[in-house]
């Protein structure tokens, strides 16, 4: 097979990003944005009651999924994206749905995320006003905007230039800097500001335009759901020192991954992570909310985990791509690939270069003739993006240097349940009853704790008086099964004889404190701890206007306890987080 013309792309993916760069002028766009966040007529977010009908997912190839699973499943030509992305996953959790709309609604997506995408390629291609349009994700570029309820937002990552830090000190295929240099290129970019300018400019731009798309009622009840990136590298592990993944493995000394570089790549990806939810929640106002967690759950699941150190590291217990990871495949643990050649064969169509035969002391393949045409690595990866999307082109791209470092299929639907339970709990209750209006239980409570199956509180009645009043778990939920809570209609007996005085709210974890966890047995017997749920508690626990609690019903008595000692409930959340799920 042969490629047409390498160069295709270049020139038009240059004009584009100068265009955008020109129509966007930051610091002009950054004072509008201060200037209308200060101004007297903006409004506040309110938290949205409203059933989700649609959103849209926006960012750049941590969205798109770039990579999930294999050649047979990408879609939306140049955006590269994957059919097991997370904005997908989150499409088809009917369930989730379920639960967070009160109902069979599930709704419909958009999905306008573009591998490689910058926070102003988001600004200035993915927020086109328009009306919804069915199949978006088949296209690259312009899909409209829709009218969402909520959006999903990972930007940042190439504003850090991740891409050029990994080819620079791990991969080194294509013109590769000094990796130091290249770091603290990144630390100065972090430490001056510029960055989180960049990535709050993003956020923001993505709000204001779901308050423009008019879905959400009132407009500034619109949310924009921002996770972080995750940290590659089990960094304390030393079996991975001697691991080398450069390219070109006959150029050049070798680059083992060891463990200061990990560490550092790890404490960079964490520096960014705590920029982006920095910038969220200096953006709360415009409904921006940061989804926290996601490392937690890549914990025994990164690169150079003990056990896990073999060169191609490709088995299915590691939930990233790796450079030996078969691209015609949909399973996440097939090695054995090697894409030298096709890298060559992609930057020198009908030359004839053997990557096999390129041997220590040669010059490297970016000094032939030829190679100018992609003057950095950045250049040469959007050039391979275009042609997944060109239907002139006739080769297979070296598409492993795309999505090498991006999440497996499998990874990604953590991605999505925990967004989903972000969204959960960030939403009130769905009811068309208005009189609900005066349970809203997490606006008027406080200090929660679990003690003898009752939920004890300090809640505001219609005064703005404080009362501590309790609630009967046992009336609230029921126990139906492993890992099942529901919220209870009927009054039995069958959630106290499960779950013991297993209930609390998890203290280790500030960002879902208003959801309530129990330790149930799967068996009525004395164990425990067999199996865990969690449900939110809006959807067990009201507030009276006198400020009492009401569960199914049953009103709350004023209460005198005190709270059971913090470190029970400290024991209890680590035995969570390790067994446990969300």
């Amino acid at each position: 097979m042969t490629l047409k013309t390498s160069c295709f792309s270049l020139a038009a993916l240059a004009a584009s990003a100068l265009v955008a760069a020109q129509e966007l002028d930051i610091a002009t766009e950054l004072q509008r944005m201060t200037d209308a966040l200060n101004s007297g007529d903006f409004v506040e977010y309110t938290r949205p009651n409203q059933k989700v009908t649609e959103f849209i997912t926006l960012g750049d190839s941590y969205t798109a999924g770039t990579g999930s699973n294999g050649d047979k499943e990408k879609v939306g030509g140049a955006a590269v994206r994957g059919k097991r992305a997370y904005p997908f996953h989150m499409r088809d959790d009917t369930d989730s749905w379920e639960f967070i709309n009160g109902d069979s609604t599930v709704p419909r997506l958009t999905f306008s995320a573009f591998t490689g995408d910058t926070s102003v390629e988001l600004i200035t291609q993915q927020l086109k006003p328009g009306g919804y349009k069915d199949n978006n994700w088949d296209q690259a570029r312009d899909i409209p905007f829709g009218h969402p309820q909520l959006g999903v937002l990972t930007i940042g990552g190439n504003d850090a230039k991740l891409s050029t830090i990994l080819n620079d000190c791990i991969y080194r295929a294509w013109r590769p800097g000094n990796c130091d240099d290249t770091l603290n290129s990144l630390e100065a970019e972090i430490q001056n500001g510029h960055l989180k300018e960049k990535i709050s400019l993003a956020m923001y731009k993505a709000a204001e335009a779901g308050r423009h798309g008019g879905g959400a009622e009132p407009r500034e009840a619109f949310q924009l759901y921002v996770p972080g990136y995750i940290s590659f590298f089990n960094h304390d592990n030393p079996e991975c020192d001697s691991v080398d993944w450069k390219w070109w493995t006959r150029l050049g000394d070798p680059v083992p991954l060891t463990v200061d570089l990990r560490k550092r790549l790890n404490q960079l990806v964490d520096e960014v992570n705590t920029l982006i939810k920095d910038a969220a929640s200096d953006l709360g106002r415009m409904g921006v909310i940061f989804v926290d967690g996601l490392q937690r759950e890549y914990d025994g699941h990164r690169y150079c985990e003990p056990g896990h150190t073999s060169q191609e590291m490709t088995d299915a217990e590691v939930w990233f791509w790796t450079r030996y990871s078969k691209t015609d495949s949909d399973q996440e643990d097939v090695g054995g690939s090697s894409v030298e050649q096709e890298l060559l064969d992609f930057v020198f169509p009908g030359a004839g270069h053997v990557a096999a035969s390129i041997a220590e002391g040669s010059p490297p393949p970016w000094e032939w003739e030829g190679a100018d045409k992609y003057p950095d690595f950045e250049s040469l990866l959007r050039a391979m993006a275009q042609a997944e999307g060109d239907v002139n082109i006739q080769a297979e791209t070296p598409f492993n240097l795309l999505r090498s470092f991006h999440p497996k299929g499998t990874a990604y639907k953590k991605h999505a349940e925990l967004l989903l339970a972000a969204i959960a709990d960030n939403r009130a209750s769905v009811s068309s009853n208005p009189d609900d209006a005066k349970m809203e239980f997490l606006t008027r409570c406080k200090d929660w704790f679990i003690d003898n199956h009752l939920m004890v509180a300090t809640c505001t009645d219609s005064t703005g008086v404080e009362k501590k009043t309790q609630s009967d778990l046992n009336l609230c939920v029921k126990w139906v099964g492993p890992d099942q809570l529901l919220p209870s209609t009927e009054q039995e007996a069958n959630f106290k004889d499960r779950c013991n005085e297993n209930c609390f709210f998890n203290t280790l974890s500030p960002e879902i404190t208003n959801q309530l966890w129990c330790v149930c047995s799967e068996e009525n017997n004395d164990k425990g701890f067999k199996n865990q749920a969690s449900i939110k508690i809006e959807t067990l626990i009201g507030v009276l206007d006198n400020g009492h609690m009401v569960c199914e019903g049953h009103i709350s008595a004023p209460s005198d306890r005190n709270p059971p000692p913090k470190a029970r409930a400290t024991r209890l959340g680590r035995r969570i987080e390790r067994g446990g799920r969300l």
